[in-house]
């Protein structure tokens, strides 16, 4: 258990008294005090008690719609309200955000994400849209990340308890899920119907699913005693099957990269040798891109034909001449990228882009699933998506966002594979693959679709990059000591 400190319980204690006096005058007073009694009933448990908790309700928890406050995710989103309050009172108890010593790149580069975003939400078309999204990723980022600064002397054993709490709750749901999929020998058409309540999504719940992959191999290969590695064997093989079952073909293909990146690790390729080659990949696609399209047009695979396979689903992925999601995906990618023409410094705002895409679609560009007019559903903000989480960044908060995004990736990335490099303990190789398997799902995924507005997504990208941000500290805090001696 985790206690207070005395100066942090007194500055929680006049938050607590200042914000029920605020609310007494409001309808949603009762609510408000009953809820504030029952979390203050858990913390007196211990704030690791309500942590665990926490992370083990996201993956169970339902959407309700709250009237004045729009969609809530419940409890998840009530109980990271808490955790959010409680870790900027003991940042303030402390007087400090982060000790220069602990200092990671990849916390600056959220950092400038974060005032990327902040930036975005200053010059946004649609104020309130964008401060409401602004407000949500600053509780996703302290909560997931920030808040393991807090413990230095045990972030790692905290943020590997989260990620185990987590997966209870998720596989709950994966029974059910599957449970209920099987019922209806798993169909692909009834893959989008199954997730809910949980998951309003296929692809988001096969997103959360992915990540559990590489963590599943490493427990399996560590654990100690047979039953738990039986358990282990059958988790991974009701993930692999539900998996499979999202139909979901942007999941199947990150976790074939995993695999690729699994055996440049086993190759030992130097991390900056790996970024020269995709830079020059990237380069090379730019520069031929009509040659690349002319040959993806001959692509005539059809993921939403009865008769597709597998392989067919595959393939189906370089079809931009007849496959309608393919075509209405590149249709809102360039939609994003006229955006940010358009507004490369500041973006059109945080969670603006399903409402101003619409204008920047070219009539070429539109197919029969295009949205042509803001109807009274969609101007709720329902159906539209960048289907790109970096080109989202880049429309809706310009450059300074987009760069924030991409280097915290890339110094996750570095730091993961010197930790691997660095270490003789095979153990401890196994669990810094499990962590950057995982992050390689979402980073993969990041590109078709994104997800970093959900908790049950966001939270897995940002605990499996502070699992490898905070072991990097404590290796390199424990390196100093020893030099010290």
């Amino acid at each position: 258990m985790t206690p207070l400190s005395k100066k942090a319980f007194w500055i929680l204690f006049i938050l607590l008294l200042v914000t029920t006096l605020a609310t007494l005058i409001s309808e949603w007073a009762p609510l408000i005090i009953l809820s504030g009694f029952v979390f203050f009933v858990i913390l007196i448990m211990g704030i690791d008690t309500l942590n665990n908790l926490f992370f083990f309700s996201i993956p169970l928890s339902i959407e309700l719609k709250v009237p004045g406050l729009g969609e809530l995710m419940f409890p998840s989103e009530l109980i990271a309200v808490v955790i959010f309050a409680l870790t900027l009172v003991n940042f303030a108890a402390q007087g400090r955000l982060w000790r220069k010593e602990d200092y990671n790149p990849v916390t600056g580069s959220l950092l400038l994400l974060w005032v990327g975003l902040l930036i975005g939400t200053c010059w946004s078309n649609l104020p309130i849209v964008s401060l409401k999204s602004f407000i949500i990723f600053t509780i996703y980022l302290t909560t997931f990340y920030l808040q393991w600064n807090l413990y230095p002397k045990d972030s790692v054993q905290k943020i590997n308890r989260a990620i185990v709490y987590y997966f209870a709750g998720l596989l709950l749901v994966c029974l059910l899920t599957t449970t209920e999929h099987a019922s209806y020998f798993f169909a692909r058409n009834m893959a989008k119907n199954v997730p809910p309540p949980f998951f309003s999504d296929h692809t988001i719940y096969g997103t959360c699913l992915a990540f559990f992959i590489p963590v599943l191999y490493y427990w399996i290969k560590t654990s100690t005693s047979l039953f738990n590695k039986v358990f282990f064997l059958c988790c991974m093989a009701m993930f692999t099957i539900a998996i499979f079952a999202t139909y979901s073909r942007a999941v199947w293909m990150s976790l074939i990269v995993v695999l690729v990146v699994y055996y440049l690790l086993k190759i030992r390729v130097p991390i900056k040798k790996l970024t020269t080659v995709l830079v020059c990949f990237l380069i090379l696609i730019a520069l031929f891109q009509e040659t690349a399209v002319e040959v993806l047009s001959q692509n005539r695979s059809d993921s939403k034909s009865r008769r597709a396979e597998v392989s067919d689903q595959l393939k189906s992925v370089g079809n931009i001449s007849t496959d309608v999601s393919n075509l209405e995906r590149i249709n809102r990618w360039k939609s994003a990228l006229s955006m940010f023409s358009d507004k490369p410094v500041t973006g059109y705002g945080p969670g603006t882009y399903q409402f101003n895409f619409i204008t920047h679609q070219r009539p070429e560009d539109k197919t029969q699933i295009s949205v042509n007019r803001a109807s009274d559903n969609f101007s709720q903000g329902i159906g539209g998506t960048a289907h790109s989480q970096y080109l989202l960044y880049a429309a809706e908060s310009g450059v300074m966002a987009l760069i924030g995004f991409l280097a915290c990736i890339l110094y996750t990335v570095k730091e993961a594979f010197n930790l691997y490099y660095n270490s003789a303990d095979e153990k401890e190789q196994l669990y810094i693959k499990a962590l950057l398997g995982g992050y390689i799902t979402f980073v993969f995924h990041s590109f078709f679709n994104n997800f970093l507005d959900i908790d049950k997504s966001a939270s897995l990208f940002f605990l499996f990059s502070a699992g490898i941000v905070f072991l990097a500290i404590e290796k390199k805090r424990s390196n100093l000591l020893l030099n010290n001696l």
